[in-house]
């Protein structure tokens, strides 16, 4: 049996709030900033809130998986990381298109920003688990799978 210790939640709350903090902004801000370069870009805005997000989510299941697949947990609560960490994406995906489309409303009612409050932290939420690192100084499953000789198990 391995020696946990504690997480390494520098590791863990930069993956969070790195890309989970940074990338959001960065997607629900451009049509803001395009909508205030050209202010007739309805057009435009209407296309980013389309094509925008789905690029981001693309990424974001790209790196996020592979990080997934490095945490040191067990195979049981990698699977579990795996589906939070899916439908986190895809509730982010809608966010952020509604968000988009706000650009466009003339005038937003406090009911949806605290819907996008909400969204956003039931987000946050579910990347704080899929994204736990696990153990700092417990073996990796696909080492410790590896030393066992279940070579075929080493691809969880």
């Amino acid at each position: 049996m391995p020696n946990l210790t504690r997480p390494n939640l520098w590791l863990w709350l930069s993956r969070v709030f790195g890309w989970d903090g940074c990338l959001p902004l960065f997607v629900v801000l451009l049509p803001a900033v395009v909508g205030a370069v050209a202010p007739n870009a309805e057009k435009a805005i209407s296309m980013l809130a389309i094509f925008l997000p789905i690029a981001a989510l693309f990424a974001r299941y790209y790196i996020g998986r592979r990080a997934v697949a490095s945490n040191r947990v067990g195979p049981a609560l990698r699977f579990c990381q795996q589906v939070v960490f899916t439908a986190s994406i895809l509730l982010l995906l809608l966010l952020e298109c509604f968000v988009i489309a706000l650009h466009l409303a003339p005038a937003v009612p406090l009911g949806d920003l605290c819907a996008v409050v909400v969204l956003y932290a039931t987000y946050l939420t579910g990347m704080m688990f899929a994204m736990f690192p696990g153990w700092a100084d417990g073996p990796r499953v696909q080492d410790a799978n590896r030393d066992e000789g279940n070579d075929e198990r080493a691809h969880v």
